[in-house]
């Protein structure tokens, strides 16, 4: 929860009333699921690399948007990170 991502959701969400239950990142599909389905969300923002966790919870959901953590690295960064996450 300490990326630009999280802190632009989060003020976002806030601006048009939304009701927020932040997922920690270290939740699996259980934990997840449970969350979903006691906040009854509707939208998801979540970021890519984690998201096979949220298909996984097989809930219907409104909307999910997608976020990738490189979004806001520097070029060549970015570069680096991307063939990492890869596994090349």
């Amino acid at each position: 929860m300490n990326c630009p991502q999280f802190a632009i959701a989060y003020f976002a969400s806030l601006k048009v009333g939304a009701v927020l239950t932040p997922v920690s990142p270290v939740y699996v599909t259980p934990e997840i699921r449970h969350q979903l389905e006691d906040s009854q969300a509707e939208t998801i923002i979540c970021q890519d690399i984690l998201y096979d966790y949220v298909e996984r919870t097989e809930l219907k959901l409104k909307r999910i948007i997608l976020t990738g953590i490189g979004e806001y690295l520097p070029g060549l960064m970015k570069f680096v990170g991307k063939k990492i996450l890869k596994g090349v």
